[in-house]
């Protein structure tokens, strides 16, 4: 039989090793629980956003001097639309949309509206968050 003195000592050793694993299995379950929370607050911010497009004038004064300058200084981009749609399909999308980005461009077709993209026969897509 050990005396008191030598199960002290055995409990000693063993102590560290035993603190530093309890650690280290602390450290790993906090961080996949953080993992797992942001990576669902991040789905719950995704769901819950709805994305509205509005046409707002660029300028609000109309001083034909300060525009003539910006313009000189701002490449032009094309309005080309605020949903896309295929020839080949009954769906529509936002333009930066997964499903929109794989229509050939000689294939697309820009609608304005949900208005007049329904009222040509399209649906919303259902891999494009936020369409109605």
């Amino acid at each position: 039989m050990s005396s008191i003195k030598e199960k002290l000592r055995e409990i000693k050793d063993t102590e560290p090793k035993r603190l530093e694993t309890a650690l280290t299995a602390l450290i790993i379950v906090l961080t996949g629980t953080l993992g797992f929370g942001i990576g669902k607050m991040s789905q719950m911010d995704a769901e819950n956003s709805s994305i509205r497009i509005e046409q707002v004038p660029m300028f609000q004064n109309t001083n034909t001097a300060s525009v003539a300058a910006v313009s000189q200084s701002v490449e032009t981009v094309p309005q080309q639309g605020a949903l896309v749609g295929s020839k080949n399909s009954d769906k529509y999308h936002y333009p930066w949309c997964s499903g929109a980005k794989r229509i050939s461009d000689a294939n697309k077709i820009f609608f304005n509206s949900v208005e007049e993209a329904r009222s040509a026969g399209y649906s919303p897509a259902g891999n494009c968050p936020g369409l109605e």
